[in-house]
């Protein structure tokens, strides 16, 4: 329960599982509230502006949302984490990389060997 600005108009919000009930609550509050603010304040002029009505749909979570953000957030996240691990990655994969890295000429380079079987690009281990 709320009281607006300068006490004048008072909400109440009313959350439970069954959207039944909660209108329920809401609708007993109505008829109670306006009798006990007479007896506790000692003060008249009280009405209900509006009735509870039966909610159509949740107020909380809104499960389209909190996905779409969950989804949006988590792309940015893996993006920004490649792009940092990119741009602080100093291994040196060509002689490019080598000539960029280093202000001498390259004077050889180890050869990648292919094997006989698929294709594939093995390295000697000594």
């Amino acid at each position: 329960m709320t009281a607006d600005s300068g006490a004048v108009v008072i909400t109440v919000t009313v959350e439970h599982p069954d959207p039944k009930t909660a209108q329920d609550i809401a609708k007993t509050v109505a008829q109670v509230f306006p009798e006990e603010i007479k007896r506790v304040i000692k003060a008249g002029g009280m009405s209900v502006i509006d009735e509870a009505k039966l909610p159509t749909h949740p107020n909380s979570p809104n499960i389209l949302r909190n996905t779409v953000l969950g989804a949006v957030f988590g792309l940015v996240v893996v993006f920004l984490f490649f792009l940092i691990r990119e741009l602080t990655n100093s291994v040196i994969r060509s002689e490019e990389d080598i000539e960029k890295a280093f202000p001498i000429p390259v004077l050889g380079a180890i050869p990648q060997i292919e094997s006989a079987m698929k294709g594939e690009k093995r390295f000697e281990k000594k």
